[in-house]
């Protein structure tokens, strides 16, 4: 499972479902964002950066 959901109480009495990511998903977007934020980065103008 990517998210594991939690239920959080509202001030209402409902439930709010929050997810959050499990460690292995965590490990998996940074991996995934090291390794293509070079080739990316590589492609922008360096006038377009504010």
């Amino acid at each position: 499972m990517p998210l594991r959901w939690v239920e959080t109480p509202k001030p209402g009495g409902d439930i709010r479902l929050l997810g959050i990511t499990t460690v292995m998903d965590r490990f998996l977007q940074q991996t995934f964002l090291q390794v293509m934020n070079p080739i990316f980065d590589a492609q922008f103008s360096p006038h377009s950066q504010v």
